[in-house]
């Protein structure tokens, strides 16, 4: 499993490592939709597309991540839609914009914990290690 979940007082705190920057943004959905799906993301049908698009109006990478963790909690309460899959087709780490496409379904139809709050940008790091060659994110969700 390329995440763990880290022992925390309150919240749950993740760790995601990735060779790259979109595989670290694709592996940290896939631990928040561990916990979204109850570890039953396999169930959810992909009957519908969405596309995405993220922009970090302050242009830092923490920012950008934070928002698209936020993305899919808005997408499960405003819109009560729960993703099954997605593929990063653009990452811009310079204009900090992600563009992705979402499939998924109606979340009425799954059991979904929506006990996640929102992400926090307290202890979220995102950091590369060139000298092994991997990226690795720190973040806490707030339940």
């Amino acid at each position: 499993m390329p995440y763990e979940f880290i022992p925390h007082t309150a919240d749950i705190k993740v760790r995601v490592k990735a060779k790259s920057l979109k595989q670290l943004f694709l592996e940290s959905f896939e631990a928040l939709n561990s916990i979204i799906l109850e570890n039953e993301p396999e169930k959810i049908k992909s009957k519908k597309t969405k596309t995405i698009k993220i922009k970090s109006p302050d242009k830092h990478l923490d920012s950008l991540f934070y928002n698209f963790l936020e993305e899919f909690l808005y997408l499960l309460d405003a819109k009560h839609f729960v993703v099954s899959e997605i593929k990063i087709t653009n990452l811009d780490m310079h204009k900090s914009s992600l563009t992705a496409v979402v499939k998924g379904d109606s979340s009425s139809y799954y059991n979904v914990s929506n006990k996640i709050k929102s992400p926090t940008y307290n202890d979220l790091k995102i950091k590369r290690d060139k000298k092994l060659k991997f990226w690795q994110v720190t973040f806490v969700l707030d339940v």
